[in-house]
């Protein structure tokens, strides 16, 4: 079953997680939470400049939004839906990265902390 979580632009410049409790808060209650059936999606709604090239990610007020929530449900991860690409996605909003239309998505290996031991991960 599918659960989708939708920001608004006023949400994420409040950092206001009333949207994804609305719908996590429930699931943990009736214990459904860890149902392997269970996949979660983001919609949103934030509107920028047509001349914008940012990413979501790449966004401030998006990432800010995203690391609160990740310090309430550390656990999200888990119940994403990794098909949808929302796993990519979630940690691009967690971890420093840099985008470009020709590679991609390339994390900062700064950005891992403690996975990192000076490893370069692009070789």
């Amino acid at each position: 079953m599918a659960h989708t979580i939708t920001l608004t632009a006023a949400a994420l410049a409040q950092l206001d997680l009333a949207p994804a409790i609305a719908v996590l808060e429930p699931l943990l209650t009736q214990g459904q939470i860890l149902d392997p059936e269970v996949k979660l999606t983001f919609e949103i709604d934030f509107p920028r400049d047509p001349t914008d090239p940012r990413e979501l990610s790449e966004i401030p007020e998006v990432r800010l939004w995203f690391i609160r929530l990740d310090s309430l449900y550390p656990w999200l991860p888990l119940v994403l839906d990794w098909e949808a690409g929302e796993l990519a996605r979630y940690a691009a909003m967690l971890v420093p990265h840099q985008f470009s239309p020709s590679e991609g998505i390339r994390y900062n290996p700064e950005g891992f902390g403690d996975f990192c031991d000076g490893q370069d991960f692009y070789d």
